[in-house]
Parts: C-alpha cells; structure tokens; sequence
C-alpha cells in the first residue's frame, strides 16, 4: 500500500493542512468497524452521527484512511458514521441525495472512505479516486462430463422417436415406389431386342436401393420414368434434404 497514485484527485487544490477533515463512512465489517477494546459494545445505530479517531475504528478502510491522511497528505482527519446508515443514492422527484454522497455534495464532510460502488449517478455529483477492489457477478455450473464416444453416437442429434419414424417412412416409400412401378407401363421396357420380354428396374431390391441412395444423396444409374414414379422420389428427396439439414444443424 505504499504507491498511492490514483487519490490525488482530478484537481490539485491548495487547502489549509492545520484544519482537521471530516471522513465519513459506514460500518461495513471488514472494511470499517468499531474498535471494541476503545469504544466498547457500542451498537451501530448509537454510532450513527458520532465522531471516532483512527484509534477507534478498524478496518481495510481505517488502514487506507491512515495512510492517505497520515503519510501522503500530512492531514489531522476525524471520521464521523453517516447518519442514516445508507451509501447514498439519489431519490426520483428532484429529492436531494442521501447517505454518504449527500454528506459530500452537502459539504457535510470532506471525503469519504468506504466500500462506495462507482457508478455514473455518483461520479456526476462528487470525485472517486481509482477503485480499489473490484467485484463481479458470476454464475456457477457444474462442469458436464465428458462421456465416450459409442457405437452409436452418430445417432445422438436425433432422437430414437425421429430414427424410428424415418425406417417406416424409408421402408413405406420403397413399398409405394415398386407398386407404382409395378403398375405404370412406363417403367416396362425391353432390354434385350431378340427376346422380347418386359423388364422393370424397380425390384424390391432396386426400390430399397434408390430410396437409401437418395437419402444419403447419392446418384444411381436408374430412376423413376413415370410421372407418379417420379413424384414419389421426387417428395422423398425433399424430405431426406430436410432430415440431413436438421441432423447437420444438431451435431
């Protein structure tokens, strides 16, 4: 505590160093309380508006008193407890300031020395020197756990409801795309010229292939020709597009 830069004010002022300065400030233990062994089991409403020594109170903010008064200021300092216990705050309604800021603004005191928040209301009416501790509210969670990766991980974006409703939808979609292949002549063909038997792409092999492929947007060498054929995959697409944007956006 010896470097004291940051309390000599924004302004040097020549003051009278023979008359005695009035600190006010409040009880707030550790920074200010009553020293028991000069003051006794004085309560803190009696102290409210009395006067004490450094000798009669303790505390972070008597040390610091001491010292700026003592040994940077070379001033003879009394400390007097605000009288209505408060820090000060400025009341609605054009009301004058109270506790401690009002003493100051009043000029009912010199200076004062306790744990005083900085804000902007305060610094417009009276001069802080450099804070001196500065606090923070935090707010405290546990720490999650990190768990292993398993087999089926991947999975973990979505949940079992949705992966259970995409195996029926897949396996309805590849039922519906070989029915309608089924019945549609435009998914017939003739393949080899000298034996003039109908063919068509879409087994339940194929079916099950085209849907898996176009949900894991892979290309293959077949696809629907027929309009009704070509709507099925066509709403397919759309939904495996929608279900690989939401599984993306949740990893």
């Amino acid at each position: 505590m010896d470097d004291l830069k940051g309390f000599e004010g924004r302004q040097a002022h020549d003051f009278d160093k023979a008359r005695e300065r009035i600190i006010t400030t409040i009880l707030d233990e550790p920074f200010t309380m009553l020293n028991e062994s000069t003051v006794g089991n004085l309560s803190a409403s009696d102290a409210a508006g009395q006067f004490f020594t450094f000798d009669q109170l303790c505390g972070y903010c008597i040390d610091l008193a001491r010292l700026i008064c003592e040994k940077k200021l070379e001033i003879r300092c009394k400390f007097r407890i605000v009288k209505d216990n408060s820090f000060g705050t400025k009341p609605p309604n054009d009301q004058p300031w109270n506790g401690m800021i009002g003493e100051l603004v009043r000029h009912e005191a010199d200076l004062a020395v306790a744990p005083l928040t900085i804000t902007s209301q305060r610094e417009s009416v009276v001069d802080f020197s450099k804070p001196w501790m500065n606090l923070g509210i935090s707010i405290l969670i546990s720490k999650p756990e990190k768990n292993k990766p398993g087999v089926f991980s991947f999975m973990a974006p979505l949940s079992s409801e949705i992966w259970m409703c995409v195996t029926f939808a897949y396996i309805g979609v590849s039922v519906i795309l070989f029915l309608v292949s089924r019945f549609s002549p435009y998914e017939w063909s003739i393949e080899d010229e000298t034996t003039p038997q109908l063919s068509n792409k879409f087994s339940i092999l194929n079916t099950l292939f085209f849907a898996l492929a176009a949900f894991m947007q892979q290309g293959v060498d077949f696809i629907p020709r027929s309009i009704s054929g070509r709507l099925v995959a066509s709403v397919w697409w759309y939904f495996s597009m929608i279900l690989v944007s939401s599984y993306t956006a949740n990893l």
